[in-house]
């Protein structure tokens, strides 16, 4: 049963074989796939940010910061790095280059000596308002039917899940299942 998937369950920890040839390995390939089609995907959206003057990356920075605030809590450099899925060094490396371009603010919060509560500014808050055209995205997405939609976003799912769990994070839900139909 070299290279092929055993789907007995007592066994679903094994690997497939090791070989030389990549794309003799279909899981390979699907992540091959999957990760060249984010990287396109991310360039279209990338181009459109520039327009606004923003990159992909501030851009979900601002996403993340409206997305904490809604809940109520401070919106600081290790909460963002938990949502994106980064390193606190990396955002706060981050933060610091957006707040020099007026993009969003630090303030020391109440009762603590290093956490630092990240605010949008008004130039910030014009760049999000943009951001949020999101016509790339929708161009992109076109190409899905309601059907293949609801289908990727179960594979999605399934696969966010697997991922949290080999890393040892708690599974939260953070985006709510689309309904049916396009925006």
């Amino acid at each position: 049963m070299t290279g092929q998937r055993n789907t007995n369950k007592s066994s679903q920890s094994e690997l497939p074989a090791k070989t030389d040839d990549p794309l003799s390995d279909p899981d390979f390939s699907l992540w091959s796939m999957f990760h060249q089609t984010r990287q396109l995907m991310y360039l279209v959206r990338e181009g459109e940010l520039s327009e606004y003057g923003i990159s992909t990356i501030e851009a979900s920075v601002l996403f993340v910061i409206k997305a904490i605030e809604q809940r109520g809590r401070p919106a600081t450099p290790g909460e963002i790095a938990r949502w994106l899925f980064r390193r606190p060094h990396t955002i706060s490396q981050l933060v610091n280059r957006m707040e020099k371009r007026g993009l969003v603010t630090k303030e020391t919060l109440q009762d603590t000596r290093n956490s630092k509560r990240i605010e949008v500014t008004e130039r910030g808050a014009q760049a999000y308002r943009m951001s949020l055209e999101r016509r790339s995205v929708h161009r992109i997405l076109s190409a899905l039917s309601d059907e293949d939609r609801q289908r990727l976003w179960s594979c999605l799912d399934k696969l966010y899940k697997k991922s949290s769990k080999e890393l040892g994070l708690k599974y939260k839900e953070v985006f709510p299942r689309p309904a049916a139909g396009r925006p």
